[in-house]
């Protein structure tokens, strides 16, 4: 975890230093498929099937696509607003999973969770609401990402009991990828701002 928290703000930087030249859906689909290719020599090192059961593979699509839009989502957010904002009100996250959890898992909350949520909450409307002045619908966005983000973490705990992680995270990027290049490929020279790919000689000019 204090891995993952280290090293999760640097994709975030990148996206945000790219979103300035790169629409956000080509970033979007380079997250997966670098993803998805970064796991693959290790699906081959460890011996994992490639295959998926037919009953997890609803599971593992609806995933994915809960993280590809968590991603759009904050990507579109943080290419117009401070990255620390956007990030500030992703945070309500851990909110929605602790009442889902409560209240559709049945698990056992205490008292000290739910009223560190709750100022966890309290600090996101603080957030929100002088970035709604300055940024206009832009600054709800990022709910979306925490809404989307926090099933996908209800969604990764079902999962992680029947799956290996190196084949889930595979899996994930592998789908996500898929549903990313076809959109992409449709909207080659449509002029979307954020569906248009942009290629590095059309950067250089």
């Amino acid at each position: 975890m204090l891995g993952f928290c280290l090293t999760a703000p640097l994709l975030d930087v990148a996206a945000k230093l790219a979103s300035t030249s790169v629409p956000v859906g080509q970033i979007t689909a380079a997250r997966f498929i670098v993803q998805c290719a970064l796991m693959a020599p290790f699906i081959w090192i460890i011996g994992l099937p490639l295959s998926v059961a037919r009953g997890q593979l609803l599971a593992i699509a609806t995933r994915s696509l809960l993280l590809l839009f968590a991603t759009f989502c904050f990507i579109s957010a943080i290419r117009v607003m401070p990255l620390a904002d956007a990030l500030a009100i992703v945070f309500v996250a851990p909110f929605i999973v602790l009442l889902v959890g409560k209240f559709y898992f049945g698990e056992d909350v205490g008292p000290r969770r739910v009223g560190a949520a709750l100022v966890g909450f309290i600090g996101v409307l603080f957030v929100i609401q002088p970035s709604f002045t300055a940024f206009g619908m832009v600054a709800i966005i990022p709910l979306g990402t925490a809404v989307a983000f926090a099933f996908y973490i209800l969604v990764t705990r079902g999962l992680s009991r029947r799956m290996h992680p190196v084949a889930l995270q595979f899996h994930t990027g592998l789908i996500a990828s898929l549903f990313c290049i076809p959109v992409l490929i449709a909207a080659q020279g449509s002029g979307s701002e954020l569906f248009d790919p942009v290629w590095p000689a059309d950067l250089a000019l």
